[in-house]
């Protein structure tokens, strides 16, 4: 809480600082491995930041989140496989999670797997809590890839 009320104030040393000695005083901290993974994955550390996303996902098995984000920089990383892996083990955890949804929908749209894309896009218009831009980035991508609308 200290380190995002630093970070909120434009003090990103403190907050640096601030989770470190978090880290340092409560290793089993899954918030803190988070927030760590989210600094190291903003300075373009990501072998690194993929390494604390996965121990916050371990402290916290219940928490897709910090698979989601993983999976984010394994998709950038060109790593589709271990990130759909990732994907997959979230939606295990919460099945509706509309940000992995929407990324493992996006991810075939990108692939040119329309079936696959399709298959997923079913459930994130299925899902109350998709964000009203998501979806409307998801139908762009799929015009632009497949030269029609989504059904």
């Amino acid at each position: 809480l200290l380190a995002q009320y630093r970070k909120l104030m434009g003090q990103q040393v403190a907050a640096e600082q601030a989770v470190r000695s978090g880290l340092a005083n409560c290793p089993q901290s899954a918030g803190l491995h988070l927030e760590e993974a989210k600094r190291l994955a903003a300075a373009g550390r990501n072998e690194e930041a993929m390494a604390e996303f996965r121990e916050s996902f371990r402290l916290n098995p219940s928490e897709a989140g910090p698979l989601v984000q993983l999976a984010v920089i394994l998709v950038s990383a060109k790593r589709g496989e271990e990130a759909v892996a990732a994907l997959n083990e979230a939606l295990d955890k919460q099945p509706e999670n509309p940000e992995a949804l929407v990324m493992l929908t996006d991810y075939y749209i990108n692939a040119g797997s329309e079936a696959q894309a399709l298959r997923w896009w079913d459930h994130v218009r299925r899902q109350p809590r998709t964000p009203p831009g998501m979806a409307a980035s998801l139908r762009d991508a799929y015009k632009l890839r497949f030269g029609r609308d989504l059904p």
